[in-house]
């Protein structure tokens, strides 16, 4: 057995280098897959803004309002780049985590400790 088999089970099961070729191999579904994210972020936004003024911004909404409302107001991007950087700093802690999580397992599997692996993101 590798000596990082041990450690395999305790990762996170997304290769970043097969998400880069999946990247390189098809960038117009990348940046379709971006973009529909910042579109929606920005109608969420919008919906926000403007239900604490109580308007029914759905019924003036246009396709185009819509298509361009997080490209217009930096906050929505601002907004999605943070979610990213959210989920990438999540799976690098869980990585970088993997000995620390290893190590719990087997110090921990017998009795009434069994909980602590749970309780520290096993």
């Amino acid at each position: 057995m590798p000596p990082n088999a041990e450690l395999d089970k305790y990762r996170p099961k997304v290769n970043p280098y097969e998400i880069i070729a999946l990247i390189t191999r098809h960038p117009e579904l990348t940046v379709f897959l971006i973009y529909a994210t910042i579109a929606i972020a920005g109608f969420v936004y919008l919906l926000t803004f403007y239900s604490y003024f109580n308007l029914p911004i759905t019924t003036y909404l246009e396709v185009s309002d819509i298509l361009v409302a997080g490209i217009k107001d930096p906050m929505v991007m601002l907004m999605v780049f943070g979610a990213f950087s959210v989920v990438f700093i999540t799976w690098a802690v869980t990585y970088i985590h993997a000995p620390v999580s290893a190590w719990l397992d087997k110090k921990f599997n017998h009795g009434a400790l069994r909980v602590i692996p749970f309780l520290t993101g096993v």
